[in-house]
């Protein structure tokens, strides 16, 4: 079962409890998390980001996607 949650900071992606993919919210480099609003990714686009890659992580893994949800915005 394969699960996605996201905040401003980034996104997680869920194998059951375990987190199997993980990406942060800079435009330029998904590896890092920022405060500056200058390359900050919005709030839509790591949403969506975080549904593709679920929804990609889930046909390779073949396991079912669930769904996604945001959680409270954390550092």
């Amino acid at each position: 079962m394969i699960t996605a949650s996201y905040n401003r900071f980034g996104y997680w992606i869920y194998s059951g409890d375990e987190v199997v993919y993980a990406a942060g919210n800079h435009a330029l480099d998904s590896t890092i998390s920022t405060n500056d609003q200058r390359v900050m990714l919005p709030l839509r686009a790591i949403r969506s980001c975080a549904i593709r890659t679920a929804r990609e992580l889930a046909a390779e893994r073949g396991e079912q996607y669930v769904g996604v949800a945001r959680e409270a915005d954390h550092g």
